[in-house]
């Protein structure tokens, strides 16, 4: 995390950043299919959202030591989430697809 906030300095110098470690469920699945609770919304308003991790994605999002604790039903404050040194096998196109930003490379 170290390396990634020196690299991503000049992006995130003036604002305020939040940490949320990836491998717990950080929203309530009941919370995020109705109108979301402040911590939430405020994630999930968010101008950048970055995901770091190595082999964060993974093929099955059901198995117990999935590493990035997210399903289709949780998904919706870290809707625009860029990723950024992660790697893994993505088999789970649904969650990812409704959960990444699409514009960044």
């Amino acid at each position: 995390m170290q390396c990634v906030k020196e690299e991503l300095k000049d992006i995130i110098c003036n604002y305020f950043t939040l940490s949320i470690p990836t491998h717990l469920c950080a929203f309530n699945t009941l919370e995020c299919l109705g109108n979301l609770p402040d911590s939430a919304s405020k994630v999930a308003s968010s101008k950048y959202k970055f995901v770091c991790g190595t082999n964060l994605l993974s093929g099955n999002m059901l198995h117990r030591t999935n590493q990035w604790d997210i399903n289709i039903l949780n998904c919706k404050p870290i809707v625009g989430s860029i990723l950024v040194g992660v790697g893994g096998a993505p088999k789970s196109r649904l969650v990812y697809k409704e959960t990444l930003q699409k514009g960044f490379v």
